[in-house]
C-alpha cells in the first residue's frame, strides 16, 4: 500500500534499534505461506496479451483504455480485522557502503467505522514506532487519506488530497493519478500508474493482485524520492505485497533504503 513510510529514513535517521527504517504497510518477497483462498468463482484476470505480470513501460498518460475484467470490477467492503505477520528484508547505503536488513512485523487492521474508515498499523520489529494509516472504503474503492508516521521520539501525520488510490473500483491499465501530501514541516507530490495485475501463490492458492506503482518526491528540509510499487489483494482487500525505495540525505551523506515486505500469513478467524 501506499505510504511515506520511507520518510522515517530522513525524519528520524536510517535505522531505529540496530534494524531498518520502517517500510510501508506492504511488500514483495518470495511468495509466502498462509491461509488465504481466492474469491470463489472469479477469475484471475491477465493483463493485455494475457500475461500475468507488470511491465515496466507503462503508459503515463493519454487515452484510458483496457479496463480490468473481472475480480478487480466490483464493489469492496473493508479489510478482515487482525494482527497479520509480515516479514521485511532489504538493505541501506549510506555514504557509499551497504548494509542488509531483516525484521519482522505485524500489520493490524482494526474494525472499520460505520463511514467506511480504517486504520491499518504497521510495526517492524520489537520496541519501534508504528505506521498507522486511514483508509475509507466507499463506491470509488479504497483510497488513502492519512498517514500518521512513527518516529523515534515523535509522530507525523500526512493528510493527501486528494485521496490516493490504494484499490480502485474500475481500474484500467495505464491510468494515473496525482495527488498531494501536507506533512507539517514538508510536503509531498504523489504520483502513480496502475501497471496492471500480478498472480500471487499463497498456501497453493493462485489469486489475482493489482499493481500500482508510486513515486512521491518530497519538499522541505531534506528532500528525498520514494518509489513504491504495491500488490493489491481483492480477496483481502489490502496491500499484500511491496517494493520500496527512498533516495535522500542523512547527515549531509548520499542514503538510499530498499525494502520488501510481505505478509506471510492471515489471522485465525474469530
Amino acid at each position: 500500500m501506499l505510504a511515506i513510510a520511507g520518510l522515517t529514513a530522513a525524519c528520524g535517521g536510517p535505522i531505529h534499534g540496530g534494524q531498518a527504517s520502517k517500510p510501508t504497510t506492504h511488500g514483495s518477497m518470495a511468495p509466502p505461506s498462509g491461509g488465504i483462498t481466492s474469491i470463489p468463482g472469479s477469475p484471475v484476470p491477465s493483463s493485455p496479451g494475457g500475461s500475468t505480470s507488470s511491465p515496466d513501460n507503462v503508459p503515463s498518460g493519454g487515452a484510458i483504455t483496457n479496463p480490468i475484467p473481472g475480480v478487480f470490477d466490483t464493489q469492496y467492503s473493508p479489510a478482515a480485522p487482525g494482527n497479520y505477520p509480515e516479514q521485511v528484508s532489504g538493505s541501506y547505503t549510506l555514504n557509499g557502503k551497504s548494509v542488509n536488513v531483516s525484521s519482522t512485523g505485524v500489520l493490524t487492521v482494526r474494525p472499520a467505522s460505520a463511514s467506511g474508515m480504517q486504520v491499518w498499523a504497521e510495526t517492524s520489529g520489537q520496541n519501534q514506532p508504528t505506521d498507522s494509516l486511514a483508509v475509507v472504503f466507499d463506491q470509488q474503492g479504497a483510497s488513502l487519506h492519512t498517514e500518521t508516521l512513527g518516529l523515534t521520539a515523535s509522530t507525523l501525520t500526512c493528510i493527501f488530497s486528494p485521496p490516493v488510490p490504494i484499490l480502485p473500483t474500475h481500474p484500467v491499465f495505464g491510468s494515473t493519478f496525482r495527488a498531494g501530501a501536507s506533512c507539517g514541516n514538508f510536503s509531498a507530490d504523489v504520483n502513480g500508474v496502475v501497471q496492471g495485475t500480478k498472480t500471487i501463490t499463497l498456501a497453493g492458492v493462485n489469486y489475482a493482485t493489482l499493481a500500482v506503482r508510486t513515486t512521491i518526491v518530497t519538499k522541505g528540509t531534506t528532500p528525498a524520492t520514494i518509489v513504491e510499487t504495491d500488490w493489491v489483494s481483492p480477496a483481502l482487500r489490502f496491500v499484500l505485497r511491496s517494493t520500496q525505495t527512498t533516495t535522500t540525505t542523512y547527515d549531509g551523506f548520499p542514503y538510499q533504503i530498499t525494502t520488501i515486505t510481505a505478509v506471510t500469513s492471515l489471522p485465525a478467524p474469530a
